[in-house]
Protein backbone atom coordinates (compact mmCIF):
# COMPACT_ATOMS: atom_id res chain seq x y z
CA UNK A 1 0.00 0.00 0.00
CA UNK A 2 2.22 3.38 -1.06
CA UNK A 3 -0.09 6.71 0.07
CA UNK A 4 1.59 9.92 -0.42
CA UNK A 5 1.33 12.69 2.96
CA UNK A 6 -1.01 14.46 1.38
CA UNK A 7 -3.64 11.63 1.28
CA UNK A 8 -2.53 10.45 4.54
CA UNK A 9 -3.36 14.26 5.75
CA UNK A 10 -6.63 13.89 3.90
CA UNK A 11 -7.55 10.69 5.64
CA UNK A 12 -6.70 12.19 9.19
CA UNK A 13 -8.89 15.80 8.62
CA UNK A 14 -11.82 13.66 6.89
CA UNK A 15 -11.81 11.00 9.66
CA UNK A 16 -10.65 12.42 13.12
CA UNK A 17 -11.64 16.27 12.81
CA UNK A 18 -15.08 15.34 10.45
CA UNK A 19 -14.29 17.77 8.38
CA UNK A 20 -16.04 17.45 4.72
CA UNK A 21 -14.55 16.17 1.99
CA UNK A 22 -13.70 19.51 -0.13
CA UNK A 23 -12.65 21.07 3.65
CA UNK A 24 -10.40 17.95 4.18
CA UNK A 25 -8.79 18.00 0.66
CA UNK A 26 -8.26 21.55 0.88
CA UNK A 27 -6.36 21.25 4.37
CA UNK A 28 -4.25 18.22 3.26
CA UNK A 29 -2.31 20.53 0.83
CA UNK A 30 -4.70 20.59 -2.43
CA UNK A 31 -5.41 23.29 -5.08
CA UNK A 32 -8.98 24.46 -3.57
CA UNK A 33 -9.83 24.30 -7.43
CA UNK A 34 -11.37 21.45 -8.18
CA UNK A 35 -11.66 20.07 -4.89
CA UNK A 36 -14.83 18.56 -4.75
CA UNK A 37 -14.10 16.23 -7.80
CA UNK A 38 -10.58 15.44 -6.38
CA UNK A 39 -12.40 14.92 -2.94
CA UNK A 40 -13.92 12.57 -4.71
CA UNK A 41 -11.44 10.67 -6.55
CA UNK A 42 -9.56 10.16 -3.73
CA UNK A 43 -12.12 8.27 -1.91
CA UNK A 44 -11.97 5.79 -5.07
CA UNK A 45 -8.62 4.85 -4.51
CA UNK A 46 -7.90 1.52 -2.90
CA UNK A 47 -4.80 2.27 -0.98
CA UNK A 48 -7.08 5.61 0.59
CA UNK A 49 -9.28 3.77 1.68
CA UNK A 50 -7.40 0.80 3.23
CA UNK A 51 -5.64 3.61 5.05
CA UNK A 52 -8.94 4.70 5.87
CA UNK A 53 -10.20 1.67 7.02
CA UNK A 54 -7.48 1.06 9.82
CA UNK A 55 -7.64 4.82 10.73
CA UNK A 56 -11.26 4.27 11.64
CA UNK A 57 -10.62 1.48 13.42
CA UNK A 58 -8.04 3.20 15.47
CA UNK A 59 -10.52 5.98 16.41
CA UNK A 60 -12.94 3.37 17.28
CA UNK A 61 -10.71 1.19 19.29
CA UNK A 62 -9.69 4.55 21.11
CA UNK A 63 -13.04 5.41 21.73
CA UNK A 64 -14.06 2.64 23.42
CA UNK A 65 -11.05 3.00 25.62
CA UNK A 66 -11.80 6.27 26.25
CA UNK A 67 -8.45 7.62 25.48
CA UNK A 68 -7.11 10.06 23.38
CA UNK A 69 -5.61 8.05 20.05
CA UNK A 70 -2.54 7.89 18.67
CA UNK A 71 -2.83 7.82 15.02
CA UNK A 72 0.74 6.13 14.14
CA UNK A 73 -0.66 3.75 10.98
CA UNK A 74 1.87 2.47 9.21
Amino acid sequence: MKISEKQKAFVLYLCKDNLSQTDAYIKAGYSPKGARAGAARLLTNVSVQEYMKKVMAILSNAEEQDCSPSLSVE
